[in-house]
């Protein structure tokens, strides 16, 4: 709560705004529309080595396969390439 005369600071959100200045990035590149294997690799490349090696650490839903005799659907597995898995992941 403001008291009066102090203003409250805006919510710190380092990831909210890395992740929109990504995706302007990826627009004036003009790979935006591209697959996201090379999307979620610039996004490596631009987040560094540390980055990497968070990524691979990530634990990705595996796919299921259909089984009509126990009535279970099929789901496909997360897409280590989709970047909106990839920001999932990181919680943005």
């Amino acid at each position: 709560m403001a008291q009066k005369g102090i203003k409250t600071l805006p919510e710190f959100n380092p990831w909210g705004t890395y992740k929109r200045d990504f995706l302007v990035q990826l627009d004036a590149l003009g790979l935006d529309d591209k697959p996201g294997k090379r999307t979620v690799g610039m996004l490596l490349v631009n987040m560094g080595r540390e980055a990497v090696k968070i990524y691979d650490s990530f634990t990705r839903v595996p796919e299921v396969e259909a089984d009509e005799d126990n009535n279970i659907a099929g789901e496909p597995g997360e897409d280590r390439h989709d970047l909106d898995t990839v920001f999932r992941q990181w919680g943005a």
